[in-house]
């Protein structure tokens, strides 16, 4: 069953997504797989009590099954959140202007003077000083919707830089995914330990 849950994941991976991850994942599956098998020596030796059993089992948890699971998944938390951070770098440059910013207040003005559909056709426009001005300064400024003034300025930030965006794309994809499949590993850990969700949480910390 692991490794049926493994290729199912390495299907689902981009193309070009960072070469560590399958390996990284094949890891997570094998210590599951290697876990299941411990379990059940553990449940079969007769020497052991119930609570015996309970305390073998725990024990191999955290003596690295567990850490290694944290490990992998903290490392594509991570990286996620590095490539939300890239995003905000790359919308900030897009948004870059060097025009006065007395003439862009003035600007931001005169579109929240206009119905609100004629203030957003104008920023739609393509009229460049517009767009700058309405997007160098939070929505509210220009009487947009957040929405519309979020999409606006992703689509700049698409058009300056969207083969970076390409990139940045496929990493979130793959860490996205590597983050799913540590999530159902970890899972299928806990349900062949027999330790109920709470307790198990409190395993995991400690680990």
């Amino acid at each position: 069953m692991p490794a049926l849950k493994l290729s199912r994941f390495l299907e689902r991976l981009p193309k070009n997504a960072p070469a560590h991850i399958s390996g990284d994942l094949a890891t997570a599956f094998e210590i599951v797989g290697k876990f299941t098998v411990r379990a059940k020596e553990i449940r079969s030796d007769p020497t052991l009590s119930r609570a015996g059993v309970a305390i073998a089992i725990e024990k191999v948890l955290t003596s690295g099954a567990l850490g290694h699971m944290k490990q992998l998944q903290n490392q594509a938390q991570n990286r996620l959140l590095d490539m939300k951070a890239q995003r905000g770098v790359l919308r900030e440059r897009a948004l870059k202007h060097d025009h006065a910013p007395e003439l862009m207040a003035e600007i931001r003005g005169y579109l929240r003077g206009l119905p609100q559909a004629d203030r957003m056709k104008a920023v739609a426009s393509g009229d460049p000083m517009i767009k700058v001005a309405a997007l160098s300064a939070p929505a509210f400024l220009s009487g947009l919707p957040d929405d519309f003034w979020a999409a606006t300025a992703d689509a700049v930030t698409q058009e300056k830089f969207g083969q970076a965006l390409e990139e940045i794309d496929v990493i979130e994809r793959s860490y996205a995914e590597m983050h799913s499949a540590i999530s159902l590993a970890t899972d299928d850990l806990r349900r062949e330990s027999g330790i109920e969700p709470g307790d198990f949480a409190k395993v995991a910390e400690a680990a």
